[in-house]
């Protein structure tokens, strides 16, 4: 596999859904940029990536070593676009491309709550750390284990997990924000 799709299929695994969510908090807007590293089955890999989430669309760039393989996913709970160089490589229903691309998927539907450090639904199974900040709970089949609260200077000053682990099964998503912008 040319290593530009490798960088589509990673970020593809962070903008696919596994089936319809009903979060109970809506999509706010935002911006923030970090790497992103995969592991499943003995494999790592690892992206940087900008996120921009405008109500309950996203609008995510991905990118390897240098800028290269610069890859565009845009789309929302229903539908999702992959482009390359302004070609377009893929669309439809997140979870067929994703499907078609890693044969599994993350619900993009709450992607954007993980991404600001709390539970789109609330969350089952919560644990809260020493200063009551939310550090675990259980969503939609996943695990997500938040780490290293931070106040971001670019927002509002409400400290945000700057380090999130997303794991169901083998397959395990980490994503370290560098820089989050409102």
């Amino acid at each position: 596999m040319p290593k530009y799709l490798f960088f589509i299929v990673i970020f593809s695994l962070l903008s696919a859904c596994a089936g319809r969510v009903e979060p109970l908090l809506a999509a706010v807007d935002f911006t923030l940029e970090g790497k992103l590293s995969v592991s499943q089955d003995g494999r790592n890999q690892s992206a940087n990536f900008r996120w921009r989430q405008l109500g309950e669309q996203y609008d995510v760039e991905v990118w390897g070593l240098l800028g290269q393989g610069r890859t565009r996913l845009t789309g929302e709970s229903e539908h999702l676009a992959i482009q390359r160089g302004g070609v377009l490589l893929a669309s439809g229903r997140p979870s067929e491309v994703m499907q078609a691309h890693l044969g599994f998927s993350l619900p993009v539907e709450v992607m954007w709550a993980w991404l600001q450090g709390y539970a789109a639904s609330g969350g089952e199974n919560l644990v809260l750390g020493d200063n009551h900040e939310l550090v675990g709970f259980e969503e939609y089949g996943w695990y997500v284990a938040f780490a290293k609260y931070r106040s971001f200077n670019d927002v509002d000053g409400q400290m945000r997990p700057s380090r999130i682990v997303a794991s169901r099964g083998k397959q395990k998503v980490t994503v370290a924000i560098r820089r989050f912008l409102k």
